[in-house]
């Protein structure tokens, strides 16, 4: 049986676009099925690396980490993380440098959304 799920993105992620996906409720929904761990991954571009486009442009790491403010102190058990969900552009360009990421338990890096954001930036 699963027992987690790594990759959970807030009302803060433009792609949620459901104010009620708060880390509150996110937490009460993993109790419910019996969650132990639980990750936040919004979408984040660090700025200081190049190539962002202009959809990731506020969800920079001050925009995300608003998260870590809602999360109740009392979490029921749950063990939470704080991660992110950023791109690959290809070689070794992502959109995180290694100190923004020392800031992060967990960071997902997917690989298989090259192609549409290669369409999405004409390329």
């Amino acid at each position: 049986m699963i027992r987690q799920d790594l990759h959970i993105h807030t009302r803060l992620s433009l792609c949620s676009g459901d104010p009620l996906q708060t880390p509150s409720n996110i937490l009460a929904k993993a109790r419910k099925l019996g969650l132990d761990q639980i990750c936040l991954t919004d979408h984040f571009w660090d700025g200081s690396m190049p190539g962002a486009s202009d959809w990731y442009a506020r969800q920079d790491l001050g925009h995300i980490r608003e998260s870590l403010a809602e999360i109740p102190e009392d979490t029921g058990g749950v063990e939470l993380f704080f991660g992110c969900e950023t791109e690959y552009l290809g070689g070794e360009r992502i959109g995180i440098s290694r100190e923004a990421a020392a800031g992060f338990d967990f960071i997902l890096v997917p690989i298989s959304q090259l192609v549409l954001l290669a369409q999405a930036i004409g390329q």
